[in-house]
């Protein structure tokens, strides 16, 4: 059943994700973020969303705005959007520049994820507060990291360094952000198989911090560790790894038992099929709780 908390504008689903990820936080479920890049991909996460009647993130990486540019991506989104009555959270992924993030804002994104990562604690304070300052002008939510979650993706490339309890609580209080993305053994990119959660040190953040947690890099985790991540505080998902892999390889697959089709319209027709299998599958294990409400 579709629920809508505090719609601030009729003619838009794309609004503000707070109310949302604290309800998510609240009964123990999780709300699916997804990244996109293209037209194809785009349609892939709003058909499956709208299937499935579920909130989204859709999220831009700086690399995605990098390719396809800022105002296509956006008019993509903006066009799926009034196709469909689901609530949208239009997500700006790792930002590390202002700049960029004052021109996303401005755009119309309803949260940014500003990523400190790679400064030192009391830098990273600063600049989120930075941030802060500058979402609460659209009112925007703003997601930060605390540690580092490790792997490589896009223009990420961290060693992990784990979060700690007590500077998260320092940190939430110094910045007033609205969710945290958390380092606890997970990690970005191809999955690993000698990965491996810590999920004392997640229930550890959880009981101190007491905001809504997001989990990234959380491509093939297995079911049973998501499961047990939301039920220690993670109430957003990331996903990209997934969808770019069940996009290629299709294509792959496509290609090889199709050679003589050289239409893109069917080739990527095929693979945004793979990406909306994968974005429904992801949407039922994250919502497993909500779905008991």
């Amino acid at each position: 059943m579709l629920f809508v908390i505090g719609i601030l504008n009729l003619n838009t689903m794309i609004i503000n994700p707070n109310k949302y990820l604290n309800d998510a936080y609240k009964n123990h479920y999780a709300i699916g973020a997804f990244n996109t890049s293209s037209l194809e991909i785009t349609q892939a996460i709003f058909e499956a969303a709208a299937k499935l009647q579920a909130p989204i993130f859709i999220q831009i990486s700086q690399k995605a705005i990098d390719y396809a540019g800022l105002d296509n991506l956006i008019s993509i989104i903006k066009n799926e959007d009034k196709l469909y009555k689901i609530p949208v959270f239009l997500h700006g992924d790792h930002f590390t520049n202002l700049e960029i993030i004052k021109e996303c804002l401005k755009a119309g994104f309803t949260s940014i994820m500003f990523d400190g990562s790679k400064l030192d604690f009391l830098e990273n304070i600063s600049m989120t507060q930075k941030v802060v300052r500058e979402a609460k002008k659209y009112n925007a939510a703003v997601e930060a990291e605390l540690g580092s979650v490790g792997g490589s993706e896009d223009y990420i490339k961290n060693k992990a360094q784990m979060s700690d309890p007590e500077k998260a609580l320092q940190f939430i209080e110094e910045t007033g952000i609205d969710s945290l993305a958390v380092a606890f053994g997970n990690a970005h990119g191809i999955p690993n198989a000698k990965e491996k959660l810590d999920f004392k040190l997640l229930e550890k953040i959880n009981k101190i911090v007491k905001i809504p947690l997001v989990f990234h890099g959380a491509s093939s985790t297995k079911s049973t560790d998501i499961i047990r991540a939301i039920s220690l505080g993670i109430a957003k998902i990331n996903i990209d790894t997934d969808i770019r892999l069940a996009f290629s390889n299709c294509i792959k697959k496509f290609q090889t038992s199709h050679p003589d089709i050289y239409d893109p319209r069917e080739i990527l027709t095929s693979a945004k099929e793979a990406v909306k299998k994968i974005v429904e599958e992801k949407i039922k294990l994250f919502e497993l709780e909500r779905k008991k409400l």
